[in-house]
């Protein structure tokens, strides 16, 4: 427990940390060679689930928002289950992969407070599209949808969608257009 606590503050103070860089800060990188198509549809059932947690978060419905993520991480956990243990490449990407996106679903099952929640989708959304960039995901495009914020990152999420809402403010009627494509460079 205490380790997922140390876990959590990490990844809080990594999101809210601070670039000064005038290079933009890439969160993920695009691997094609990694693809593999089985990983495709157990990727492709993890977006279904983190959509519906983002729906839930766009209704600020936190009971939605538990059994969601609930449920992605039993997905996540049940895929972890049946990686062979003689596979490498499964084991150090899809293994290490999801024990990312793990630790995040757990820290967002922790605290619920608004602001952490905040936080936990933030990186949760960063997370996965690392996740599905080391996969070398080719079963849909995923879109990226980046927000700017004054003083503070950029606020991430990622759709099937080529458009999207601001899941972050549902007070936001405005529909954006996805600033990048996960699969082009």
């Amino acid at each position: 427990m205490k380790y997922l606590v140390f876990l959590l503050l990490v990844g809080i103070s990594a999101c809210s940390s601070n670039n000064t860089s005038s290079e933009p800060n890439r969160l993920w990188e695009y691997i094609p060679q990694n693809h593999h198509d089985n990983w495709d549809q157990d990727a492709f059932n993890i977006i279904n689930g983190y959509e519906s947690i983002l729906k839930g978060f766009a209704a600020y419905d936190s009971s939605f928002i538990l059994a969601a993520t609930d449920q992605l991480l039993a997905n996540t956990d049940s895929i972890i289950a049946k990686v062979p243990a003689t596979d490498t490449l499964q084991k150090y990407i899809v293994v290490a992969g999801l024990q990312g996106l793990n630790g995040e679903l757990e820290a967002l099952i922790l605290d619920m407070h608004p602001l952490a929640v905040n936080a936990e989708i933030q990186m949760l959304s960063i997370e996965l599209i690392h996740y599905l960039g080391q996969i070398g995901y080719q079963k849909s495009n995923i879109y990226i949808f980046k927000i700017p914020v004054d003083n503070k990152e950029d606020l991430v999420w990622l759709s099937l969608s080529k458009t999207s809402k601001n899941p972050y403010n549902n007070s936001d009627k405005e529909i954006y257009t996805a600033t990048e494509i996960l699969q082009e460079p």
